[in-house]
């Protein structure tokens, strides 16, 4: 299994490229990017939540700030949400957002 994914970096694959990560608080959406190999996140932005309707939009402006799109664009992420996640449709405790996480994995 290692081997496979090892080749996958070489030819330039999913794991080549960084992964998104962040921490989702009813204030702040902190996002970053962490490169496969390494511990050290880079890139790394407070985006106010008062100022997105949602994640998904915050989520993009953080990308397109950092240049992270299309063949750039992270194709993993770990995100923490301040909230409970049980649910397929997620409601944040502190602020205005919502989603589905269905919909928001297809993004």
């Amino acid at each position: 299994m290692l081997a496979r994914e090892l080749e996958k970096i070489e030819q330039g694959g999913p794991m080549s490229r960084p992964a998104l990560i962040g921490d989702i608080g009813g204030t702040n959406a902190r996002l970053a990017l962490v490169t496969p190999g390494e511990i050290t996140p880079h890139d790394i932005i407070n985006l106010p939540c008062a100022d997105y309707p949602g994640v998904i939009e915050a989520v993009h402006d953080y990308l397109e700030r950092v240049g992270a799109t299309g063949a750039n664009a992270p194709q993993e992420a770990c995100l923490a949400f301040a909230c409970p996640v049980h649910a397929e449709r997620v409601k944040m405790t502190n602020n205005h957002w919502a989603f589905s996480k269905v919909m928001f994995g297809r993004r």
